[in-house]
């Protein structure tokens, strides 16, 4: 995750990082995210640098019900803790106000294309 503290509070980061440590236990789990964001291996780093990874990584689980309910049950974190973690970025600056209803992801993410060249 970023070193910088402004980008967003601790405990939407260690979230972030406890989803993405997630990820990395399952390669299907891995593969997906990456399909999905189009995000890769060599990519994600620079990325998690960038304004909005919080709030992007947040919004993929929260927007797959059986995702988040699996990752609920492995990790013992309540998804309403994500809920909260994910609704505390909203003014600083990390991702629009208003989220679009939880819609599954098609095509190119736009994770990707935010991320894309930082």
């Amino acid at each position: 995750m970023s070193d910088r503290s402004d980008d967003a509070p601790p405990a939407a980061e260690a979230l972030t990082a406890r989803v993405l440590q997630f990820f990395v236990a399952d390669p299907d789990r891995l593969m997906r995210f990456f399909d999905v964001t189009g995000l890769t291996a060599d990519t994600i780093r620079s990325a998690a640098n960038a304004p909005g990874f919080a709030a992007a990584v947040l919004d993929y689980i929260l927007g797959d019900e059986a995702l988040l309910q699996r990752f609920a049950a492995e990790t013992g974190t309540q998804p309403e803790a994500l809920s909260r973690a994910r609704a505390g970025l909203d003014g600083r600056g990390e991702a629009p106000r208003a989220r679009a209803s939880a819609t599954p992801l098609r095509g190119p993410s736009n994770l990707a294309r935010r991320f894309k060249g930082e």
